[in-house]
């Protein structure tokens, strides 16, 4: 037996559409995930990228601080930070020195 279009011939013997994986993204579904149990991604989730038919994850820097990962890092090698070290705080996605102010 043999099927057609995007299926398979399941182990019952009968034909049943592929199913595609897709870690970090949305995976290929119908007509689009050509051969069952594969790799392939229609979308990737935020965070990610797409690399050929898989998703990966960008990867971003921060000075003074702890580089944002997942949806905090939007944009791969973009500067974002997701905390910052000790005399220092976050603002928009950077760390920046704190100062200090004596009055009196």
């Amino acid at each position: 037996i043999s099927c057609t279009g995007a299926r398979h011939v399941a182990a019952n013997g009968a034909c049943q559409d592929n199913v595609c994986s897709c870690d970090g993204g949305q995976p290929a579904t119908g007509t689009a995930c050509l051969k069952h149990d594969s790799t392939l991604c229609a979308s990737c989730n935020a965070g990610f990228r797409p690399v050929e038919d898989t998703c990966v994850a960008n990867v971003c820097t921060c000075d003074d601080g702890t580089a944002a990962t997942g949806a905090g890092c939007a944009t791969d090698q973009a500067k974002a930070c997701g905390a910052c070290n000790d005399g220092f705080h976050l603002e928009g996605l950077l760390c920046i020195k704190n100062v200090c102010t004596c009055t009196g």
